[in-house]
């Protein structure tokens, strides 16, 4: 079983937002690739990279960092975090180039599938993703089924960008 919440986020409003977040327990920023097995921490959200901004991440506890599985994708030369076994949230962040906004997600699975059997993850990572999905729930503003931030309104409802 899993969880997600769809969003529509400026780099702004994702900054506000990860501030918020932090306050529930300090919390580790994950590039979803890196270039050997180990988890690559990043400063924050709004990371770019050669120019580009990156859209994918992991939020995870500063305490799992030892218990994020790795996954090497032989085509690509890089390893990725494994988002079905890992005590992580999976951020999709919201292109935005000024003009469009990209729809994104927090997404996390509850339980995996494993030699043993249907697991679930452990209890206390599925009470801090509940808290963290419950202040993104409070702190944004819900139009039908997508959760926006404050700028995205304004720019939406201005006319400035359109959402996709």
């Amino acid at each position: 079983m899993s969880r997600q919440i769809e969003i529509y986020l400026t780099p702004n409003d994702i900054e506000i937002l990860e501030q918020l977040l932090m306050e529930i327990e300090p919390l580790h920023v994950l590039h979803s690739r890196s270039p050997t097995s180990s988890v690559r921490i990043l400063e924050g959200l709004n990371f770019s990279e050669n120019g580009h901004r990156w859209l994918f991440f992991g939020l995870i506890r500063r305490r799992d960092v030892e218990n994020i599985k790795m996954n090497y994708i032989e085509s690509q030369k890089y390893w990725v975090f494994d988002v079905m076994e890992s005590p992580l949230i999976e951020f999709s962040s919201c292109f935005f180039d000024g003009k469009i906004l990209r729809r994104g997600r927090f997404f996390y699975k509850k339980d995996f599938f494993s030699d043993a059997g249907l697991c679930e993850k452990d209890n206390e990572f599925l009470a801090w993703a509940n808290k963290v999905f419950l202040s993104v729930k409070k702190n944004l503003t819900r139009r039908g089924s997508f959760y926006y931030g404050r700028e995205a309104i304004e720019l939406i409802d201005e006319n400035v960008v359109s959402i996709e």
